[in-house]
């Protein structure tokens, strides 16, 4: 695995074909896990070091979008509940402005 991009590397891992890998040559062996005379028999597909480093890079842009989304969500999920919970003495009042919506909570 030497000059091999380290984020490739571990998305390659999350990959089916991968994991088919594991899978079978764990069975064969009748131990869990994989060890190093074996896992050097996996093929995979192997581009250049910057295409590479390209591609390991957008699968973990894509991960940290994933999760900031994920956070918004968890965020989003709190305040219905919190609504859903005080409707009856809230009122909602949602100002706007170039970037995003404010709401306002007016207890009464």
């Amino acid at each position: 695995m030497k000059n091999n991009y380290p984020n490739f590397v571990f998305y390659n891992t999350l990959t089916k074909q991968y994991e088919k890998f594991i899978r079978i040559t764990s069975q064969r062996s009748g131990q869990s896990g994989v060890n190093a005379q074996e896992y050097s028999t996996f093929e995979s597909f192997l581009p250049s070091y910057g295409e590479q480093k390209r591609i390991g890079d957008y699968f973990h842009q894509l991960d940290q979008l994933i999760t900031l989304h994920q956070r918004k969500l968890e965020k989003l999920k709190d305040i219905k509940k919190f609504m859903l919970k005080n409707m009856e003495r809230v009122r909602i009042y949602i100002c706007m402005n170039r970037k995003e919506k404010l709401i306002l909570l007016l207890f009464v």
